[in-house]
């Protein structure tokens, strides 16, 4: 639960144009194909990270 300046806090970024701009901008369409592509490039640094860790160990 947020404390009453938290709550404030939210209020205020929310109204902001700079906060709205930035999300206006990510809920842009993008072409599913390249988001899938960019999910997979995440998921194999993910996976090769995961690799090195238990190498280490």
């Amino acid at each position: 639960m947020l404390s009453e300046k938290e709550r404030l806090e939210m209020e205020q970024l929310q109204k902001d144009p700079l906060v709205q701009l930035a999300r206006d901008s990510l809920s842009k369409k993008v072409d599913p194909e390249k988001k899938r592509l960019y999910q997979l490039r995440w998921l194999q640094k993910q996976g090769k990270k995961i690799v090195d860790e238990t190498k280490e160990v």
